[in-house]
């Protein structure tokens, strides 16, 4: 049995001292993101892909954005719950499909970095993870620099014991 997911988030630009995380993977040099906690979009795209291929809710049900304990939290501790959810309904991952919509940060010179950091945190092979970027020919707010947007597909095998 097989279970498709797909994610969508996407935040914008701020001046407030935050750093740039996408993928789990630092940008320095650039703007951080509007958001409540480390704001890494890639991470919160690929956790509502997970989450919804099993039935479940969005981010924000799980991590409220008006919880104090989520201020600035690592993106990764959703992925970590995001995954235990998936290995309690017994699936695990097939791949993982992640489009990237920006002008900046540009994404292709960091693109195996950021599988290799999301292969880690995963436990899956490098060659699950494909990670493509745009800037969208400049026709939204993301192709004109004003924030970045995530869409993600997955594909949740059922584990045959």
């Amino acid at each position: 049995m097989f279970c498709i997911g797909f994610g969508q988030d996407s935040h914008k630009f701020a001046d407030n001292g935050k750093a740039l995380v996408l993928g789990g993977v630092v940008f320095t040099g650039q703007r951080g993101f509007v958001a409540h906690s480390d704001g890494d979009v890639v991470l919160h795209a690929l956790f509502n892909a997970l989450s919804g291929a099993i039935g479940g809710e969005s981010i924000g049900y799980y991590f409220p954005d008006k919880e104090e304990s989520n201020r600035n939290r690592d993106s990764k501790e959703f992925i970590t719950f995001a995954l235990s959810l998936v290995e309690e309904k017994g699936f695990k991952i097939g791949n993982i499909d992640i489009n990237i919509e920006a002008a900046q940060p540009k994404i292709t010179p960091r693109a195996v970095e950021m599988k290799q950091a999301l292969s880690d945190l995963l436990s899956i092979k490098f060659e699950q993870i494909a990670i493509k970027a745009t800037s969208g020919e400049g026709l939204t707010a993301f192709g004109r620099g004003e924030g970045v947007q995530v869409l993600v597909s997955v594909l949740l095998e059922k584990i045959i014991s």
